[in-house]
This record gives C-alpha cells, sequence and structure tokens, in this order.
C-alpha cells in the first residue's frame, strides 16, 4: 500500500497516509500513557463553565468600580 500510494498518489493521498500514519501513533502514545492528553484534564463540563462564570464576573465588576 504504502508503495502504490507513493508512486501513483497525488499530495492529497500522501496527506490522508501522512494523517493516518500520525493518528495511529497519537493513539499508541495516548494508551501508553494511560489515556491522558490535553482533553483530559478531570473538570466536569459544569465545572469549566462555573469557573468561566466567575472570570466574567470578576471583569465585570472590574468595570463598574473604575
Amino acid at each position: 500500500m504504502p508503495s502504490y500510494v507513493m508512486k501513483f498518489g497525488d499530495s492529497l493521498d500522501m496527506r490522508c497516509a501522512n494523517l493516518g500514519n500520525a493518528y495511529e501513533a497519537y493513539l499508541n502514545k495516548k494508551q501508553k500513557g494511560g489515556g491522558l492528553d490535553k482533553t483530559d484534564h478531570g473538570y466536569t463540563t459544569q465545572d469549566l463553565q462555573s469557573m468561566l462564570q466567575q472570570v466574567k464576573e470578576r471583569k465585570d465588576g472590574g468595570k463598574n468600580s473604575k
């Protein structure tokens, strides 16, 4: 398959093959690392929304006090 892509494929075929290989490597690395990546931060959506609301309230409070 890789030799076929190298011989007959165009640049899009090469990009797709590279993307597939990179994704497979990412999955293998993620599995070896205990399943943690940038999105496995341990916060629920509700926690994140609460944090965002607190920041917005601080910003709004700072504008009103000036």
